[in-house]
């Protein structure tokens, strides 16, 4: 006979806003964690290229590890990319952390004064990195800061704009 369980609302509602935390921290740690690694490994890379070859060398020995690593050549080239772009492995980005899937957005941007507004403004509205990928792909162009800042006096249509090539094709 099925007897149906009975869930104490107050007892749930605990367990609920526990699990709900665990979870939301583990995935924020799981991301940084993500970041970092994906910083490190484009570091060592670009560290070993810049003491042993020129471009041909880097290419062939970026081609090389995706090959022995089992690992998406478009990967390690994003993380050679983002070593590159980032000197510092960039932790905490006014006061929110930015998700890898970010990050890829943002390397795609050579110019650093244009990626840094967008990674300003990427912050300060919470953009999802679907949402910048929109704003992006859309230019942005009916785009209103929620606070716009004296300090930022360019037009951010026109910052976001990419300069050249598709967005999320890179070479190294």
């Amino acid at each position: 006979m099925n007897k149906a369980l009975t869930i104490s609302t107050p007892t749930y509602q605990s367990l609920l806003t526990q699990v709900r935390k665990t979870l939301i921290e583990g995935q924020a740690r799981i991301e940084a964690e993500r970041v970092k690694t994906y910083w490190q490994t484009g570091r060592v890379i670009h560290q070993h290229i810049l003491k042993h070859g020129r471009a041909e060398y880097g290419a062939e020995v970026v081609k090389r590890l995706s090959a022995d690593l089992k690992v998406d050549l478009t990967t390690l080239q994003r993380c050679v990319q983002f070593a590159k772009t980032y000197r510092r492995l960039p932790i905490v980005a006014r006061g929110r952390q930015f998700t890898w899937s970010h990050y890829r957005r943002f390397i795609a941007i050579p110019d650093s004064k244009k990626r840094a507004l967008l990674e300003n403004i990427t912050a300060r509205n919470s953009w999802t990195a679907e949402e910048l990928s929109l704003r992006l792909s859309k230019n942005i162009s009916n785009y209103k800061p929620k606070n716009p800042s004296p300090k930022l006096k360019a037009d951010s249509r026109e910052l976001l704009t990419p300069i050249r090539g598709t967005l999320n094709t890179y070479q190294v």
